[in-house]
């Protein structure tokens, strides 16, 4: 492997770790799961550090089993995107003073 691709594991695995860490911590401290932008955050969080050790460990898939698991989190990330603009589009709008 070459320098840019130990960095990008290297990279990768820091936000693993991370993801894994906060998703930890905010379940201890949190009943994040009761209150829809709480919701959010923890199962964006959860599908992005999924992804992020899905590709640490790309290695040890046979690449087919590897795109089906990519499609599959790719498909969560989707959904996540359109719940945040869903809680933005119903959230209230801020007025402009002038």
């Amino acid at each position: 492997m070459n320098t840019a691709s130990w960095v990008g594991v290297g990279a990768l695995l820091v936000a693993a770790l991370s993801g894994t860490l906060f998703m930890i911590l905010y379940t201890i401290r949190t009943r994040w799961w009761e209150e829809e932008h709480r919701a959010h955050l923890g199962f964006f969080t959860l599908a992005l550090t999924l992804i992020f050790w899905v590709y640490v460990f790309r290695s040890f898939f046979e690449p087919g089993v590897f795109a089906w698991i990519r499609a599959v989190l790719f498909g969560l990330i989707s959904v996540c995107m359109v719940w945040r603009l869903t809680l933005l589009i119903r959230s209230p709008r801020k007025t402009t003073r002038n």
